[in-house]
């Protein structure tokens, strides 16, 4: 019997490439570039970005730097409302997306992930592994105004469904104020 544990990897396993952000002289430059051969051209897009593919130039462009998508800060009332849907219809993010004007369906998943992580690490909710099963855990364990008996109505979705029952988000206030990233921690001075 071989051990297969001290087995030395494939030599010709493909190596995965290492996700390079972009910069901001590339996002310039991609805006310069859909701006004059348009917001289809992606191959050829890609032929005048080095390094970068075009489903890069195409998902970077869609998903954050076309000026119709929303990347300004989520507001309380909006958070609100992605609660209210998400308890409603769950993690249908394209759905979802239609409710949210110029949000896209990726801004919208994750903004809930990190609401709900705060809210776990907030009141130290335990981690079972999945988003489905932290609102009802949070709606028990949080307790911010016990004379809140505020209700959000979602609106009807596009197929005709209808998301008006009433979700108690009392409980869910604190986890969906602005989250704020903390001040650039700045390198001391070197003394010479």
């Amino acid at each position: 019997m071989e051990d297969t544990i001290n087995a030395p990897e494939p030599e010709n396993k493909p190596k995965r490439k290492q996700k390079v952000p972009f910069t901001p002289e590339e996002d310039a430059r991609l805006r310069e570039l859909v701006a004059e051969k348009g917001d289809r051209a992606w191959n050829l897009i890609q032929s005048l970005m080095p390094n970068r593919t075009a489903r890069q130039c195409r998902e970077r462009w869609n998903l954050y730097l076309s000026p119709d998508v929303n990347n300004e800060p989520w507001s309380q009332d909006e958070v609100m409302r992605l609660y209210t849907l998400y308890a409603a219809i769950g993690p249908q993010w394209t759905l979802l997306a239609h409710q949210f004007p110029n949000r896209t369906a990726n801004n919208i998943k994750n903004r809930l992930k990190q609401c709900l992580r705060r809210a776990q690490r907030m009141y130290r909710i335990p981690d079972k592994g999945e988003i489905p099963s932290l609102l009802p855990t949070l709606e028990q364990q949080v307790n911010i105004n016990n004379n809140a008996n505020q209700s959000i109505n979602a609106p009807a979705n596009n197929n005709g469904t209808n998301f008006s029952q009433p979700i108690n988000i009392a409980n869910l206030q604190a986890a969906a104020q602005p989250i704020i990233p903390p001040p650039a921690i700045q390198p001391a001075e070197q003394s010479q």
